[in-house]
Order: C-alpha cells, then sequence, then structure tokens
C-alpha cells in the first residue's frame, strides 16, 4: 500500500459523493498513517457534513484555532435538526465564502438567527439549499405561537446582489401522516406572508436562476413566481412539489417562464392524478400553445402603450414629438363634443417619460400595427404524481393522450405563425422576443426586437418541422422514487438536490 501513488487515492476519491467525502476520508486517514497528512490537507475539508449536534461545536473550535483550514472549505452541510443555532451562526460567520451551502432549520432556530447568517452577501454561493422541519419528535407550535415566522430570511435575500448564483432549493418538510392522522395536527407555517417570494423572485440576486426548488406544502406559492414580469428570467427548473398548483396555473407558469425546461409538480392538484379522457389532451395543448398565449398579452400591452404615446393628427397616427406626461391619458370617449373643443392637444409642457422605453418609430410618421411573433415552447418534461390506482397501461394512455394534445398545439401554432407572413405582408410589424436579453421587462417595446428581413422561414414552420424542433415532453410519475424515471425527466437534472430528497415525503 505505501508505494501506491496518491493519484490514485484520488481517482477513488473521485467518486464519493460530497456529503460522504468527510467521513471517507478520515477512515482513510486512519487506515492509511503515511498518508493522513496528504489527505486531511486536501479533502477532510473540502466537503464539510455536520450530521450530528456535537460536531457544530467542534468544528467551530477546530476553525478559531486553525484559521487556515477555512480556506479549503468549498461545500458546507448542516443536516442535523437538534443544534445550537447560536453556534451555527458563528460557524457561517468564519466561512463566508463557500460555494455551496445547506442548512436544516429545525426548531432550535429563530428567524433572528437566519437574519443573522443572510445579513451579509455570501458572495461566492453558487447553491444554496434551506431545508425547515418546525416539529422534531413531536409536533409543536411553540415558535410559530409566537409569530415567529421565517419571511426576513426571503426579504433579506432578496436585497443581496446578482453573483451568478444558478440553484436554490428552499423546502418545508409536510407533516408527517403520524401527525396527520393521530393528532390532528395543521400544517405549520414557516413563511406567513408569501408575497415575500415575489420580491425575491423579481430581485437581482435571482435574476441568474436556472434551477428552482420551491417546496411548501398546500401554500398557493407559484402566483407570486410569476405575477412580476421580470421573474427568474433565466428559470430552466421549477419544482414546486407539494405546494398547491391546480392545472389552470400550469399555464400561467409557462407564459412567464420563457427558457423553463423542466416542471416538477409532484403532489400537486394537476388533475388531481386521475385519468379522465380529454383532460391529459387539453393540458398537453396548452402547454405547446403557451407562446401564443403569451404574444397575445404582450400584444395587448403594447397596443395599450401606443395608445397612450401617440396622437392622431389629421386622421394619422403619430408618436408624440416629446416625451409623455406621466400621467396617463385616457382615451377620448365616443358622442359629441363641444364645438370649441379640438379633437386632439400637444402640450408643450411634457416631461420625460419614466418606464425607460423609446419608440423606435420615427417621429411624424405613420405608426405601424404591431404583431408579437409566438416563440416555440421550450417544455422538455413534466413530472407530476398520478392516483395508486392508475396502473403502468394507464400511464401509457396518459402519456399518449398527452402527446396528441401537443400536437393539436403545435397545429395550431403553426397556423398562426403562418397567418402572420401575410401580416408582414400587409404592412404590418412583426417583432419578437429578445432572447439574448431575457431580464428585459414589458414596458413599450421593451424586451422586443424586429423581426429582420430573410426571417420569413421563422413563419414557415409546418407540423413535421415543428415537431422537429419542438418535441413533446416526456411525463414523469416517479416524484421521489429511487428508479422508474423516465430518461431526460427533470427528477435527474441535478443531482445536488438529492440530499433535500432524504425522508421529505
Amino acid at each position: 500500500m505505501r508505494t501506491l501513488p496518491p493519484e490514485l487515492y484520488d481517482a477513488v476519491l473521485g467518486f464519493v459523493p460530497s456529503l460522504s467525502l468527510q467521513n471517507t476520508t478520515y477512515s482513510l486517514a486512519l487506515a492509511l498513517p503515511f498518508y493522513s497528512r496528504y489527505l486531511i490537507d486536501n479533502y477532510l475539508f473540502t466537503h464539510i457534513n455536520l450530521a450530528h449536534p456535537r460536531q457544530v461545536r467542534s468544528f467551530y473550535l477546530r476553525l478559531r484555532a486553525h484559521p487556515n483550514d477555512i480556506l479549503r472549505i468549498k461545500t458546507f452541510a448542516l443536516t442535523s435538526w437538534n443544534v445550537d443555532a447560536d453556534v451555527v451562526v458563528n460557524v457561517i460567520r468564519l466561512i463566508s465564502e463557500v460555494q455551496e451551502m445547506t442548512l436544516y432549520i429545525g426548531i432550535n432556530f429563530a428567524p433572528e438567527h437566519l437574519e443573522e447568517i443572510f445579513e451579509r452577501p455570501m458572495k461566492k454561493l453558487q447553491f444554496l439549499g434551506l431545508r425547515f422541519r418546525p416539529y422534531v419528535e413531536r409536533a409543536t407550535y411553540l415558535q410559530f405561537l409566537k409569530g415567529a415566522y421565517f419571511d426576513t430570511t426571503l426579504k433579506a435575500l432578496g436585497t443581496w446582489p446578482s453573483n451568478g448564483i444558478p440553484s436554490i432549493s428552499i423546502v418545508q418538510d409536510p407533516l408527517s401522516e403520524r401527525f396527520r392522522d393521530k393528532e390532528a395536527f395543521a400544517q405549520p407555517l414557516v413563511f406567513f406572508r408569501l408575497d415575500a417570494f415575489m420580491n425575491l423572485a423579481a430581485s437581482s440576486y435571482t435574476s441568474s436562476v436556472t434551477n428552482l426548488r420551491l417546496r411548501i406544502p398546500s401554500r398557493h406559492v407559484a402566483k407570486y413566481l410569476y405575477i412580476h414580469p421580470k421573474s427568474l428570467p433565466n428559470l430552466a427548473i421549477l419544482d414546486l412539489s407539494t405546494c398547491h398548483v391546480p392545472e389552470m396555473e400550469v399555464d400561467e407558469i409557462l407564459l412567464r417562464f420563457k427558457k423553463l425546461k423542466h416542471l416538477i409538480v409532484d403532489y400537486c392538484d394537476i388533475l388531481r392524478g386521475e385519468w379522465r379522457e380529454g383532460d391529459w389532451a387539453v393540458l398537453g395543448k396548452n402547454c405547446a400553445l403557451a407562446g401564443v398565449k403569451r404574444s397575445k398579452k404582450r400584444e395587448k400591452k403594447v397596443k395599450e402603450w401606443l395608445d397612450i404615446n401617440s396622437v392622431v393628427v389629421n386622421g394619422m397616427q403619430t408618436m408624440l414629438v416629446g416625451p409623455q406626461p406621466t400621467a396617463p391619458v385616457k382615451k377620448a370617449k365616443r358622442g359629441r363634443k363641444g364645438l370649441a373643443m379640438p379633437s386632439f392637444k400637444l402640450r408643450e409642457e411634457q416631461q420625460a417619460p419614466t418606464n425607460g422605453a423609446t419608440p423606435t418609430t420615427v417621429v411624424g410618421g405613420y405608426v405601424q400595427k404591431i404583431r408579437v411573433l409566438p416563440s416555440l415552447p421550450n417544455l422538455a418534461s413534466f413530472a407530476t404524481t398520478v392516483h395508486p390506482s392508475i396502473d403502468e397501461e394507464k400511464q401509457q394512455d396518459i402519456r399518449r393522450e398527452f402527446a396528441a394534445g401537443w400536437r393539436q398545439g403545435l397545429l395550431q401554432l403553426s397556423a398562426v405563425r403562418k397567418r402572420m407572413l401575410q401580416s408582414w405582408m400587409n404592412g404590418f410589424r412583426i417583432v419578437r422576443d429578445d432572447e439574448e436579453d431575457p431580464a428585459l421587462g414589458e414596458d413599450g417595446l421593451e424586451g422586443l426586437i424586429d423581426l429582420a428581413h430573410g426571417d420569413e422561414d421563422m413563419l414557415l414552420l409546418d407540423i413535421e418541422a415543428l415537431s422537429e424542433l419542438c418535441p413533446c415532453p416526456v411525463l414523469c410519475f416517479a416524484a421521489n422514487a429511487a428508479d422508474g424515471h423516465t430518461d431526460g425527466c427533470g427528477h435527474l437534472r441535478d443531482s445536488k438536490w438529492n440530499m433535500l430528497d432524504s425522508e421529505s415525503r
């Protein structure tokens, strides 16, 4: 064993999961004392996992005695529910430069503890996982009867500057069956005002987030994510399992998040997990038509903006010469007007627009009617749970029906885009989403660019071309099972979340 090179142990330890690397390295250092210093320096403090309460204080004393070990720490995980929260606060203050952090928040934590932890931004953090369990051995409302909710944690994170963090996970463990059935306990509340999620989703800190897991049992959280026009512009994976998410909100989620590829809504209210002929086809069609619905809503906003920022002179609609007034201009009502009332008014004292949008049409020229090109659907997988009575054969029926509905949606999308070509030839102005800058809002023409000449092929995609560009999303009904997942489903996309799945049901 003494003749084996250190590189061999490097290769072996490279396959060890991060949560097990600490214990594996320690055991290997005891078995190979001649390599102990090498292993300790390179692996023992790389991935810290404190799974027992007594480890927290020992780890804190170690860092105070050996400050150089702090520089070796890349990831930190606290996976024990019974710890001294004050000591945890002191530990995290010392390791504020970690790249990944997972915290289990039990009944020993108060909101003030998390306020101290997140008081200062952690600039290098690339993964943040918070798992709340407001009970351990027995259900208790001790903290929550005092109004001790963790809304301030969300507010603190919402004030952090952007650091390019890609993954955030916030999970509340559902109340166990033992408490629900025998003791008649209701689900304890961790967050009281859910609008704090809206502010977090629209903050600059989450503008880079591509993977978001938000599991708040039986709470209506989804609407606070999609209500703001600048929420999570780069979101690609969204997990809302255990939340209250009916199928009508799937449309709103897909309308807001243009880049969303994987939607996970396990243990939600999607069609109640039942098999009713036709329902899953409607769901598939709606998923395919998300871009069409989004373009219609945006066209309506653009039309309202044009009505405010233009006037009619001699029967021709022109853009305002100066900036618009701050107060919205009301439309003129139909009916007879006084003889001394002109049909329009131009003011010299108009102020600069406050919405940051500037007309691109030449001032004094005719304002073209604007159409917004429907974007192609990006959804690649859809995960939900079905009723236990739905066997494998029925699951295949659901997949076939969903695929049929998806194809119907693509047919309708193809027809809409082809009609836009005729509108373009008739003088309409066709614009599309600016995919290079998805963080732009929806004021005026913000976030929209003109369809260039030569892009006519984008309007002539037939059903076969659309089916190749936008294949039907895979459906997965395996939830947190160890196996049985459909290839390409969202459950398998991010291994960093696996630790938070443990005992989460």
